[in-house]
């Protein structure tokens, strides 16, 4: 069986994944992450327009691809307007195929270099907007007991109106029996307790987030190094330039605040969603017609 990446025009007339295309039209390529090529695609019944994420899989154990996909499904009761949703999976012998929330748009990681290579400086109520956003789409993950592993500017979607969504999950059982490359998809924003092997949970991912609103500040990460080791030393020791003093003390408290180094230290994402700076700047984003959710269900004029 030939991967959905190699004939997409003519997709619906491959022999595997027969349910996927019973169900969804694939329209056109638009890119590779990680760990697999991306398409945009229509629901077949009811005209929403999604995206799939293929994944090659051959090297995987039939466990290990059943493993995968029940994360994956497991991954269907999320829900919120700040985290692209996942509606389904398909699986065969050859490749993964995760469907997902189609948000046409931008991310972060491209504004931020956007940003840093015109000069100019993220202004800070444009920080909050987009940090608030992602920490309730990280707390719909958080309060349904999942960790969500892939947090990074180049996976938080931005939409029309500058709404911010919490793009797809690092699933674990596809990291843990994938190449080393994989393993370390964002070395950078990785935490200490992972650089060292430790258990980790939902700390690492309040982390990332950290290291996400730094380089929404600096349009830099916090740390930056020549070699991986390098890399793990900056990061276990926790030390980085401070921030900007033209941002607010507030903010760079936060800052400080989610890159701490000891994981029992850190504020969980309750803590986090209830300081009164953040609190604020929720009721501001709620207040705002633009921060009404993009059209991820009904989006049937393109």
């Amino acid at each position: 069986m030939e991967t959905l990446s190699a004939h997409v025009e003519t997709a619906e007339k491959q022999l595997g994944h027969r349910r996927l295309y019973s169900r969804y039209k694939v329209l056109k390529y638009i890119g590779k992450g990680n760990l697999g090529s991306v398409f945009s695609a229509q629901c077949l019944e009811d005209g929403t327009y999604v995206a799939i994420k293929e994944v090659e899989v051959r090297s995987l154990s039939d466990d290990e691809k059943a493993a995968a996909a029940s994360e994956i499904r497991n991954l269907t009761r999320v829900r919120h307007r700040s985290a692209v949703p996942v509606y389904d999976v398909f699986v065969d012998y050859a490749s993964l195929c995760m469907v997902m929330g189609y948000v046409p748009g931008t991310n972060l990681a491209a504004l931020i270099q956007q940003g840093a290579q015109a000069g100019r400086t993220m202004r800070e109520p444009l920080v909050w907007k987009y940090f608030v956003q992602a920490c309730h789409g990280l707390s719909a993950y958080h309060y349904g007991g999942l960790t969500h592993r892939n947090i990074k500017p180049s996976n938080l979607q931005v939409g029309e109106g500058q709404e911010l969504l919490l793009g797809e999950p690092g699933i674990t059982e596809l990291v843990r029996a994938s190449s080393s490359k994989a393993l370390l998809p964002a070395p950078k924003y990785l935490a200490p307790e992972v650089w060292q092997g430790q258990p980790y949970g939902f700390a690492a991912d309040i982390w990332a987030l950290g290291c996400v609103l730094y380089e929404l500040c600096s349009y830099k990460v916090p740390f930056e190094a020549r070699s991986i080791q390098e890399l793990r030393s900056k990061v276990c020791r926790g030390r980085f330039a401070p921030i900007s003093a033209r941002f607010t003390p507030e903010l760079a408290n936060i800052v400080y605040s989610l890159l701490t180094v000891d994981p029992s230290s850190r504020p969980n994402i309750d803590q986090v969603l209830a300081s009164p700076i953040v609190r604020h700047y929720t009721n501001i984003l709620l207040s705002e017609e633009n921060a009404r959710p993009p059209s991820l269900h009904r989006e049937t004029d393109q």
